[in-house]
């Protein structure tokens, strides 16, 4: 029960308050080392996605997926040398793509990394129905990367999901394969006794 005071009187209410569970984070289901981008005074975790290293992702819908992708390249060029694609793949299917060719953001760059040039964003929005979804990010081209910011609003919220870092567990090296044992060794026949010898 909850009571207020009101003017000179007290009200009660029987009506328990309700907790509103806190959405499931978005899980990167690979080692992958996150990075910091800054733009002036706004600071986004990103994470890379090259032509090698595809970025998996696990997230629990409904609600959607926004993703911000960012070009990188080496050098101060106004434009990035050559052109990325981004592809998107949602339970095994094709969710679109991003094709980059980023002009330099101005205000932007990679923290710890000052001979790198970050390019303007670009977006795209997946809108993901209810259950549990795979995604996976492919960066196609050569001589750029991308880095890439997840954001996913449940249904209904206007607040972005936390993202973690969750690698699948490895398989068990081969020490732990349990081994099968090996039979008994048998046991040493008697030894006979001493024999004793009569004297001429």
């Amino acid at each position: 029960m909850r009571c207020l005071l009101v003017g000179m009187g007290v009200w009660c209410s029987t009506i328990a308050s309700v907790a509103v569970a806190a959405p499931k984070p978005v899980r990167i289901t690979q080692a992958r080392t996150p990075a910091e981008i800054k733009i002036k005074r706004e600071r986004h975790l990103v994470f890379p996605v090259d032509g090698s290293a595809p970025l998996p992702i696990s997230v629990d819908g409904p609600g959607k997926l926004v993703l911000w992708a960012f070009q990188t390249w080496s050098g101060s060029h106004s434009r990035a040398p050559a052109s990325l694609r981004l592809e998107m793949q949602v339970d095994g299917k094709s969710a679109g793509g991003l094709k980059l060719r980023a002009k330099r953001h101005a205000s932007a760059g990679l923290t710890g990394a000052k001979r790198t040039t970050v390019g303007k964003a670009e977006s795209q929005i997946v809108p993901l129905p209810s259950g549990e979804h795979r995604v996976v990010v492919q960066a196609t081209g050569t001589g750029t990367r991308a880095f890439v910011e997840l954001l996913f609003y449940p249904a209904g919220s206007k607040k972005a999901a936390r993202v973690v870092v969750e690698p699948e567990a490895p398989p068990p090296p081969a020490d732990d394969v349990p081994l099968v044992a090996a039979a008994p060794a048998a046991p040493p026949p008697p030894v006979p006794p001493a024999r004793e010898v009569e004297q001429p």
